[in-house]
């Protein structure tokens, strides 16, 4: 079963927690667990940055303009215009 969006963040946010308390108990200095977040932050919004670039690379790409269509005669039509022209 798929777990809906507010139960992915909810745990999210639960297990960095885990992690930092864990850190902190077994004696990173807060500075320290502060700079290592500073710099996932970072990564995190280059990687999405880089992200939102190629989408909108692969959109513009993907937009190219159809060809416009010519109308078709029907192979009826075209035999009564060559029986006129034939006249």
């Amino acid at each position: 079963m798929n777990k809906g969006i507010n139960t992915l963040i909810a745990n999210f946010k639960k297990d960095l927690t885990e992690k930092i308390n864990q850190g902190l108990k077994e004696g990173l200095p807060i500075s320290v667990v502060h700079l290592v977040i500073d710099n996932v932050f970072i990564e995190v919004n280059n990687l999405l940055e880089e992200t939102l670039e190629a989408e909108a690379k692969k959109e513009q790409e993907s937009m190219v303009e159809p060809p416009v269509s010519q109308p078709v005669e029907s192979s009826v039509s075209q035999s009564i215009n060559q029986g006129f022209a034939a006249q």
